[in-house]
């Protein structure tokens, strides 16, 4: 077995130590400008303005927002409304955490990974001007650990509650 002489461990563990530096200060430059370009963008009308470049088809609003890592964000006063030919969405949050696929946004597509969300209130509701007259109309409310969900649904569309050991809720509608 051959033996490296000290000097050269010396050297090679100089080296090691020099990239780990290099290594830790390039991570904090990264998080020093995300932290601050992604509040700038949070915080400001920037990130709004470029999300709602058709405010008639969907647009979303905030109150504030703020994030500390990479993919995380704290929102506050979430609002969506969106619209499309068949249907109307409106969705409130009172105040919500979540992480976020960071290159889910570079394909301008936002990928959840989790919301931990309080007061939500969605709403749900076919267009009532696509058919030229007004559509009859299902109001349902649930109440699931201090969670609100109001739905409009038509009445020609049933909606299939299913209550599974695996999960405490599952809704789902057939068309």
């Amino acid at each position: 077995m051959k033996r490296e002489p000290p000097e050269r461990t010396a050297t090679l563990s100089v080296v090691i130590r020099k990239w780990a530096i290099r290594i830790g200060i390039a991570a904090l430059a990264f998080e020093v400008f995300y932290l601050i370009a992604a509040n700038v963008f949070l915080r400001t009308g920037l990130l709004t303005d470029l999300i709602n470049k058709k405010p008639e088809k969907t647009n979303i609003t905030w109150e504030s927002a703020v994030t500390y890592l990479p993919g995380v964000a704290t929102v506050s006063g979430f609002e969506l409304r969106s619209q499309t030919g068949n249907n109307q969405i409106y969705l409130r949050v009172t105040e919500a955490r979540t992480r976020i696929s960071l290159l889910g946004l570079l394909s301008k597509t936002i990928h959840p990974r989790g919301v931990d969300a309080r007061d939500v209130d969605f709403r749900y509701r076919p267009r009532l001007d696509r058919g030229g007259g007004l559509a009859l109309q299902l109001y349902l409310t649930l109440s699931l650990m201090g969670l609100q969900l109001w739905v409009v649904l038509p009445t020609m569309s049933p909606l299939l509650l299913n209550v599974a050991s695996r999960s405490p809720f599952r809704a789902s509608s057939r068309w």
